[in-house]
């Protein structure tokens, strides 16, 4: 049984091997480079992320990139060599070959129609029963409304929770871990909203593997003002600066609005309908705080 300060000193070397991993996907990722990051030796470091995350680095490295892939050429519209050169692939038919191996399909099948993953975290979370049902929903008419808002400088400082796995648990409750989330964030006293982030792809991810994040939106002037002790045991990522699509989600019961809406805005206008043309497949969600809006989807538009 490892000690409380042996627990925390690993949560936060994978922490920061994240945050580097996460923002460096278009780049060479050496061993080297990420134990001079941290401070650890290769081996050490091997075994402190295989602990924490369940996956070696370099698979996690590996999926990361290709269901970034899958990602970007299901929602964008970028071309498959602006994708491999984006996710860290020498070239289309590098990426084209280890996409095909891994998901057993080309990429061209994920541009050419929205794909239903019955064992997908989106599937499972929205209780989605059927292709057909999956079909209806991102097919179905409905009004919105929407802003265009820039963000430079941002950050998320959050905690992950491997979805479906939780979900899956008997006692488990997602409204009461939001609840005491947004308890433990709001304690840090400063200017900055509860977010709630997925890190992984919803429709690619491995459901085991999903992790949802819950935290913080805040600028980096206010880092400084965040006690150590959150910093430390808690995930920070830059969010990535430009323009965003930003769709409030209509009021009622928050759960069931969110789940809805935020399905419908990624797979329905983004996926299906094309009806903005975004560069990058960067989302959040920030819960409403009145009772008009359940909350409002962030979708990256362009630098």
């Amino acid at each position: 049984m490892q000690k409380t300060a042996t627990q925390l000193y690993y949560r936060s070397v994978a922490f920061r091997l994240l945050e580097y991993i996460d923002a460096h996907l278009q780049y060479d990722i050496t061993p080297d480079l990420l134990s001079d990051h941290v401070y650890v030796s290769k081996d050490h470091l091997a075994v402190i992320f295989s602990q924490m995350q369940q996956e070696s680095v370099g698979k996690y490295i590996k999926r990361a990139r290709l269901e970034r892939a899958a990602a970007l050429m299901t929602y964008t519209r970028r071309s498959l060599s602006q994708v491999a050169e984006q996710v860290g692939y020498s070239g289309k038919h590098a990426l084209s070959k280890s996409f095909q191996q891994y998901f057993g399909n080309s990429p061209g099948r994920y541009r050419k129609r929205l794909c239903y993953l019955k064992d997908s975290p989106n599937v499972i979370m929205d209780g989605i029963g059927s292709e057909e049902e999956y079909i209806d929903l991102i097919n179905e008419n409905f009004a919105f409304s929407y802003r265009i808002e820039e963000l430079h400088d941002h950050y998320t400082l959050c905690r992950p929770l491997r979805m479906v796995p939780a979900l899956l648990r008997h006692h488990f409750s997602y409204v009461d871990y939001l609840q005491e989330a947004g308890k433990d964030f709001a304690g840090a006293g400063i200017d900055a909203r509860f977010v709630v982030r997925p890190y992984d792809s919803v429709n690619f991810t491995a459901a085991a593997y999903f992790n949802m994040h819950h935290g913080l939106l805040l600028h980096k002037s206010k880092l400084t003002q965040l006690p150590e002790a959150m910093r430390r045991e808690n995930l920070l990522c830059a969010v990535k600066s430009g323009k965003y699509l930003v769709l409030d989600i209509p009021a009622g019961e928050a759960d069931a609005q969110i789940k809805k809406y935020t399905t419908l805005f990624r797979e329905n206008l983004i996926g299906r309908q094309r009806a903005f043309d975004i560069e990058d497949f960067c989302t959040f969600l920030l819960p409403g705080d009145n009772q008009d809006c359940a909350g409002q989807f962030y979708i990256f538009l362009k630098e």
